[in-house]
């Protein structure tokens, strides 16, 4: 999966957990409040499992990024 790619849905999920906590805070429903949080860590561990250098697979943090860091390679973002 590019990178770029990678991000965008990290994003995504993590915009849906805040969306499912502003749910949960407004009807008053904590088990949806947690239900929000843990669709937001999900996105944490999307971002470290696919947010990797294809080379070596080292952490890649930002798209903008033209080489890897670690080891020098050109990224496709």
């Amino acid at each position: 999966m590019k990178l770029r790619k990678a991000k965008r849905i990290v994003f995504l999920i993590l915009f849906g957990g805040f969306a499912v906590i502003m749910i949960g805070v407004l009807i008053k429903k904590l088990d949806l409040i947690y239900l929000g949080f843990v669709i937001m860590g999900s996105s944490f561990i999307f971002d470290f499992i696919y947010s990797k250098c294809p080379y070596c697979k080292g952490y890649i943090r930002y798209v903008s990024w033209k080489h890897c860091p670690h080891c020098g390679n050109k990224l496709e973002v």
